[in-house]
């Protein structure tokens, strides 16, 4: 019996690992192409999408930066 429960830890673990790790690739990438210079764009209220200027790409990379060191060890 308490050896089906450490399986069933052992096996959710693991899928958290490979979900974080999927997360932490996506980050990387995007903080690659924000460093590559592609453009970025969101949406904004009324739905338009807007490129992010300098200094918003700039507040971004610095946050991924912080996201990947501090959730992706």
């Amino acid at each position: 019996m308490e050896q089906e429960e450490d399986e069933k830890k052992k096996l959710a673990e693991k899928e958290i690992a490979e979900k974080n790790k999927g997360y932490c690739n996506n980050m990387s990438g995007e903080l690659q192409a924000n460093k590559d210079g592609v453009r970025i764009v969101q949406y904004n209220d009324k739905g338009e999408r807007v490129a992010l200027d300098d200094n918003q790409r700039a507040r971004s990379r610095t946050q991924l930066e912080e996201r990947i060191a501090k959730e992706c060890k």
